[in-house]
């Protein structure tokens, strides 16, 4: 009997449909039957004429890959790429810095049998090979350019921020985080009822400069929780210093940094002098001098989110005139006056990212700041996150002694502390997003070691 060709077993069974195509018919009622037909002329269009019934019906459930013609060759340009940036990956030498994700790159150690039994060494040699993909970082800025092109806004967290920068998000509080915060900070205010005690909560840039920011981005109110955060510190027996109204008048300014997350020290300066007024501190305009110190820096904001092309920041500091020289002790042992510090401006920060520790060399557990030439007695204990450091220096003019915690180093008892050091002044120096984002100074103020 003579072979039928496929064309005419189509036709045939496009003219007298079987069950199964029946059943397929009425599946499909919504207008797909004209999909179907030209699914079938697709298929007759790549089928060879000699093809077998068998084969047909392979066709008719789809099975197109088995005639696709380009398939090797596909495969064999594939293996090919893989190859070339196999041979390149040893070929290429390793970079030990990454100049778009703004970080050092994992270094290997030569390799030992414990090693091989080892996870994390499988770990490190996972991030190593992603980290030196060759041509990691130019594949990189094409990605955030192309998404960039296509009206992305926002990346990790942060968002485009005025023509150059970048901002953090707003971190809202977990409830029951913020609540555990308060029934801590009112217990220490109970303990220490004869001390001024004075919170200042440092607001971010995508708050206080919000126009700078895109109209839509969808971040929230930090003013409406900073609003309910101080009304439950002041009814927990604490004063607060609302910086807010002193910041939103210099918007226009430099207060932010625009890779990094924290504020600059213009900003810092003009929350000293609203502290300094809650704490009974004599300060006017003129008592400082602004130095502008050499060298740029790119932040982590710009590694973490990298829409666009960061320009640089400065560093500046304040001197308070007539200033006593202040000496800092490292405290963090515990042990006696501690360990002097060599300089309170470390420039071997400068030009990293890590920039921001030029002041005081980064943070520390405890800190001592004297002068020993300040006419009063008064002794303070600062509470503080980063944003505090570049202004610490200027607080030994007024004070005999400040003490300086960090609340996510510091493991030791806060009143103890106090009690030891005869300190009736304590002044809470945190931003907000870092405040609400983690529980470290409750668990501080819960307790540690005596």
């Amino acid at each position: 009997m003579e072979e039928r060709k496929t064309s005419d077993i189509l036709r045939e069974e496009s003219a007298a449909p079987t069950g199964e195509a029946n059943t397929y018919m009425e599946a499909n009622v919504n207008g797909e039957e004209n999909m179907a037909g030209e699914t079938n002329a697709v298929e007759e269009a790549y089928m060879p004429e000699e093809a077998s019934a068998e084969d047909a019906a392979d066709v008719r459930k789809g099975k197109l890959r088995r005639w696709f013609p380009y398939r090797p060759i596909l495969a064999g340009i594939m293996g090919a790429v893989v190859l070339v940036f196999a041979l390149l990956f040893f070929i290429l030498p390793k970079e030990t810095f990454s100049e778009v994700r703004q970080k050092a790159l994992t270094r290997l150690h030569s390799v030992s049998v414990e090693d091989l039994w080892n996870s994390r060494y499988a770990d490190t040699l996972k991030e190593h090979v992603a980290e030196q993909f060759p041509f990691h970082d130019k594949f990189q800025k094409i990605y955030n350019m192309a998404q960039k092109l296509s009206g992305v806004m926002e990346k990790n967290g942060i968002y485009l921020f005025g023509n150059n920068g970048y901002a953090e998000d707003i971190v809202v509080p977990e409830e029951k985080d913020e609540t555990d915060l308060i029934t801590q900070l009112t217990a220490f205010a109970a303990a220490h009822k004869d001390a001024n005690i004075q919170f200042l909560l440092a607001p971010n840039a995508a708050s206080i400069c919000r126009a700078k920011l895109a109209v839509d981005a969808p971040i929230a109110d930090q003013n409406a929780l900073m609003d309910d955060f101080f009304q439950k510190v002041q009814e927990a027996g604490i004063a607060t210093i609302d910086v807010r109204q002193e910041l939103r008048a210099h918007a226009d300014e430099y207060l932010y940094y625009r890779t990094d997350p924290r504020w600059t020290s213009d900003a810092a300066v003009l929350a000293f002098d609203a502290a300094a007024t809650s704490l009974g501190m004599k300060t006017g305009e003129k008592d400082f001098t602004k130095k502008t110190v050499e060298g740029t820096f790119v932040g982590r904001l710009a590694a973490l989110c990298g829409l666009r092309e960061p320009e640089p920041d400065v560093l500046t500091l304040y001197r308070a005139k007539k200033q006593p020289k202040a000496v800092v002790y490292d405290r963090s042992d515990g042990r006696g006056a501690g360990r002097r510090l060599a300089k309170l401006y470390d420039s071997t920060c400068l030009g990293t990212v890590d920039a921001y520790k030029y002041f005081l060399g980064g943070d520390y557990p405890l800190l001592r700041l004297t002068s020993g030439k300040a006419k009063t007695d008064r002794r303070l204990l600062i509470i503080k996150d980063s944003y505090a450091n570049c202004i610490l220096p200027l607080f030994p003019k007024y004070y005999a002694q400040v003490d300086v915690v960090d609340v996510h180093r510091y493991t030791g008892n806060l009143d103890a502390l106090m009690e030891k050091n005869r300190i009736s002044e304590v002044l809470f120096l945190c931003n907000a997003n870092t405040l609400f984002s983690d529980t470290s100074l409750a668990g501080l103020l819960g307790g540690g070691k005596a």
